[in-house]
């Protein structure tokens, strides 16, 4: 509580600091929508908690709210978030929920690692050699993550220059020139175009590759047949690979 108040009913009464704009992904029956979110901030002195030994001294923390307008349904976004970081500025409390917009990327990469890389699926009689795998898919798990996020977060996920990814973006832009003209070639069956497909191309390829036929019709391919696709094309890689090097005259 600060001044009597609880800790909703001051924030309802706290100025608005400003307002940013997300794109709300589709997901199940929810579909794809543009959320516009107004951010207030405030140090709040909380009360804590009665407990049997006594009740602990009040704690001063830093709270940002970012939450929905212009919507009244049930899935508005409404965020509360307790911090210690400074909140002086908008961009200050723009830095802290970015970081919580981004908290599904942590489950993303276990869904990855397992699912996709399979590091549930390993049959090893080592724990040593065990974790050595474990550690050697987690990269892979984390390429397969830039690979599909290339096309589905085109907000989030950034070059050095800051350009954004989006679906326009050219496939050699997130992998090599050899990856998708192999898959080009194999999956296409004719000759290379003078321009490099799209990533849409590029991803829903490598998940055709691995078995996906898109029937839920999302255009959304999950981690098990992107991660087999890629494996598929890895090894179409390599061999193309050795047999332009043996064509060469280098082996």
């Amino acid at each position: 509580m600060d001044g009597e108040l609880l800790l909703f009913d001051s924030l309802a009464q706290t100025e608005v600091l400003g307002k940013y704009t997300i794109v709300v992904p589709q997901k199940g029956g929810r579909k794809k929508r543009k959320a516009t979110l107004q951010v207030k901030r405030k140090k709040m002195t909380i009360q804590a908690p009665q407990r049997p030994g006594g009740r602990p001294e009040p704690v001063t923390m830093n709270i940002v709210s970012a939450e929905e307008i212009g919507n009244d349904s049930e899935d508005r976004l409404h965020w509360v978030l307790l911090t210690t970081e400074d909140i002086e500025t908008f961009e200050d409390c723009r830095s802290i929920i970015r970081f919580y917009e981004l908290r599904w990327r942590i489950e993303e990469f276990h869904k990855a690692w397992k699912s996709g890389a399979g590091v549930e699926r390993l049959r090893l009689q080592s724990p040593d050699n065990i974790e050595r795998l474990a550690v050697i898919l987690m990269f892979v798990a984390v390429r397969l993550m830039q690979i599909r996020e290339a096309l589905m977060l085109p907000n989030d996920r950034q070059h050095k220059d800051r350009k954004l990814w989006s679906e326009k973006t050219l496939a050699n832009e997130v992998v090599s020139d050899d990856e998708w003209q192999v898959l080009w070639l194999t999956y296409e069956k004719k000759a290379l175009p003078d321009k490099p497909p799209t990533v849409t191309w590029l991803l829903q390829t490598i998940a055709r590759l691995g078995g996906w036929g898109d029937s839920k019709h999302t255009g959304q391919p999950g981690w098990l047949v992107v991660w087999e696709g890629w494996a598929k094309l890895q090894d179409r890689v390599k061999t193309w690979q050795i047999a332009r090097q043996f064509s060469a005259g280098e082996m």
